[in-house]
């Protein structure tokens, strides 16, 4: 029988999101980071979720990643349900290559890798007042253990997703419906494959309006794919199967919502020290310039406006074009960058302020308003509904004062 459901899930608050100090690791492994009580609270608040939820259907399998944060933010769903929980490697962190600094024997030989997860053995020491049916450690695609660029994650992704789950559907032919474990990196780069892009940066087509057009990764937020059911009996590839994402980012379920989102348009690795430095960096500008560089969603199911939500629109606005002059070592700056670091994000906050703040990719950049240069003619939408929004006769042109300034860039 052929899976008909993949739920895909990101580990709960670690730990090391929190100020030090850091509780040491119970495998001994810096990197194997455990969740703060935070995250323990979230993992219980999953459990309860699909505990509780009876229009929700309940996974059969629990397949995850080997390393510590993932095994406790579905423990209490294994014993809610009384599910069997499998270890496999293809569904570990995403370290990038310059994460290769451990000493590691390799066939009786030293070499420097990233992070290695603990073995079974380990685990099942770490875990053995839990009681938890985990047995299994399955290494059906190995992440490259010298790191991984982005195109490296998909590749294991579009090898080792279809492999696991062929792998599942061998070994439980009566399981319909699994859930699996992860980081944001996987899961963010198996929905994308599941759901046939060709790119982790590409952005999600056909999403109904207030919906997110990339898949959300906030701490111990799920994801849910299904298969129409005209398809459930057909022996097709994984990828042929017209995967349906019904869940991007679930978070209603978790008390404080969407929290420690993450995504590929962000240059450093998920939960690592650069993400908690970059965060910090942006709440202090934040608080210093009354202003939001960022805004994440809280939802990770949505809901239609309703009437009331439409009439309490705020219309009134203003509309500024804006020249921007930026410093000739920019090109450089952008030069060095990294291929394969996807999208660089650009964003000003604080316009109405005299020295706005400028983002460019990790880098910040303080701004300065010179003298209006001129006004503008704008083309807005007419009123009447009934002509195409492709007409161009359905446009109007008002002559506006909207002032074209310039601001400048400086280090």
């Amino acid at each position: 029988m052929t899976l008909k459901t993949i739920y895909l899930l990101r580990h709960g608050f670690r730990s090391n999101w929190l100020p030090e100090p850091h509780p040491e690791s119970p495998t001994g492994i810096e990197a194997d980071v455990i969740l703060a009580e935070h995250g323990l609270e979230q993992a219980e608040e999953l459990a309860e979720y699909f505990k509780t939820n009876e229009d929700l259907v309940k996974p059969q399998l629990i397949v995850t990643s080997p390393f510590v944060r993932c095994i406790e933010t579905i423990r209490p769903l294994s014993k809610a349900l009384d599910l069997e929980i499998i270890i496999e490697r293809c569904l570990g962190e995403w370290f990038k290559k310059d994460r290769a600094l451990e000493k590691t024997i390799i066939d009786g030989k030293e070499e420097l890798t990233v992070p290695l997860p603990a073995n079974l053995d380990v685990l099942q020491r770490v875990f053995a007042q839990d009681n938890l049916k985990m047995n299994k450690y399955w290494n059906t695609y190995t992440p490259n253990i010298k790191g991984e660029t982005q195109q490296e994650i998909q590749e294991r992704a579009i090898k080792g997703l279809p492999s696991l789950i062929k792998r599942i559907e061998e070994e439980y032919p009566d399981v319909e419906h699994v859930l699996l474990c992860t980081h944001a990196a996987t899961k963010i780069a198996f929905g994308m494959a599941l759901l046939g892009y060709d790119s982790l940066t590409e952005p999600l087509r056909d999403v109904m309006d207030g919906q997110p057009n990339i898949i959300r990764a906030g701490s111990c937020s799920l994801d849910k794919f299904i298969t129409p059911p005209i398809l459930h009996e057909k022996p097709l590839d994984l990828f042929e199967r017209d995967w349906i994402m019904t869940m991007n980012g679930n978070t209603t379920f978790l008390t404080n919502g969407e929290e420690m989102h993450w995504d590929f348009s962000n240059g450093f690795e998920a939960g690592s020290d650069a993400d908690i430095k970059y965060r910090q960096e942006m709440a202090k500008l934040e608080k210093q310039h009354g202003v939001q560089m960022d805004k994440s969603s809280t939802d990770g199911e949505y809901k239609k406006k309703t009437k009331k939500d439409k009439d309490n629109v705020d219309d009134s606005y203003e509309e500024h074009l804006v020249e921007i002059n930026l410093p000739q070592n920019f090109a450089r700056s952008f030069a060095e960058l990294p291929k394969d670091d996807g999208p660089v994000d650009f964003q000003i906050a604080g316009v109405n302020t005299e020295n706005p703040i400028v983002k460019v990719g990790k880098k910040f950049y303080e701004g300065e308003w010179q003298k209006p240069i001129g006004s503008t003619i704008v083309s807005i939408p007419n009123d009447d509904e009934n002509k195409s929004k492709n007409d161009m006769s359905n446009m109007k042109q008002v002559e506006a004062s909207i002032d074209l300034q310039e601001l400048k860039v400086k280090k």
